[in-house]
């Protein structure tokens, strides 16, 4: 009976740590204090497996860097646009980011990218940029496009490319949409977006992810194995193991005890 009655509050814990995954924010802010380019195995098995579907890919062999560009992107030749294209450095598990003009720009160089959103504003001078400089400005945009409320614009010297002084940016929701994809993804596979934080009760602590039902039989399976006379429960932890379902992204969740 007292098996039975844990078995019961197992089933209801699982449960709720699932509703919860699912109801967190699926845009989550980075920490841009601290640059990484690196990648690690899972993530760069996630997005080679499952997300580089998305993305048309060219593999360098000069540079011996694989190029993807996701599909969605703007290719509008008259309008002018930001994209950004992921590069994956496998041979030193490294991936960049890299801003790129679309169809109507040749080049970027000269070019200044304002971001202002309700909190701050930024700009950013295309000038033979560096992989930092690249990173920072993608980061900005990234977080700028988690509020509806951001604004974009382009902007260059007299004569430049743009026919025109400044020139909103990003004004479509299927192109913003285009865009968290590729950085949301980009970040992920240099580890800058994880699990969002933890879940705190009496007694315990869960770091809680987006989850799929494969790690939601992982929890279960793990807190079964628990002794029915263990009193006091132990850390469960998630590593960073990425799947995809319907569409939408989940972190999957391997617990250790600690």
């Amino acid at each position: 009976m007292k098996w039975t009655l844990k078995r019961v509050f197992i089933a209801w814990f699982v449960f709720m740590v699932v509703i919860l995954a699912f109801t967190m924010p699926e845009s989550r802010p980075i920490d841009l204090d601290e640059v990484s380019f690196h990648t690690t195995e899972s993530s760069e098995l996630y997005f080679k497996n499952v997300r580089s579907f998305f993305y048309e890919i060219w593999d360098d062999p000069k540079s011996g860097f694989v190029h993807y560009r996701i599909k969605s992107r703007n290719g509008d030749s008259l309008v002018p646009s930001i994209n950004f294209m992921i590069l994956n450095n496998w041979r030193f598990d490294e991936a960049y980011v890299m801003a790129e003009g679309n169809g109507a720009l040749s080049t970027l160089e000269g070019l200044t990218l304002s971001i202002v959103t309700p909190e701050d504003s930024s700009t950013f001078t295309f000038d033979r940029f560096t992989n930092y400089e690249h990173w920072m400005t993608a980061g900005r945009v990234y977080m700028a496009l988690r509020d509806d409320r951001s604004r974009f614009w382009l902007s260059g010297p007299q004569g430049n490319a743009l026919g025109r002084e400044a020139l909103k940016i990003y004004t479509e929701s299927e192109e913003r949409k285009s865009l968290r994809k590729t950085l949301g993804d980009y970040f992920k596979l240099v580890g800058k977006i994880y699990c969002r934080g933890n879940l705190k009760m009496p007694g315990k602590r869960m770091y809680v992810c987006r989850i799929n039902s494969s790690a939601m039989l992982s929890i279960a399976n793990f807190l079964m194995s628990l002794s029915p006379y263990q009193h006091q429960w132990t850390t469960i932890q998630f590593t960073s193991i990425h799947t995809e379902v319907a569409g939408s992204t989940f972190m999957n969740g391997l617990p250790s005890k600690k």
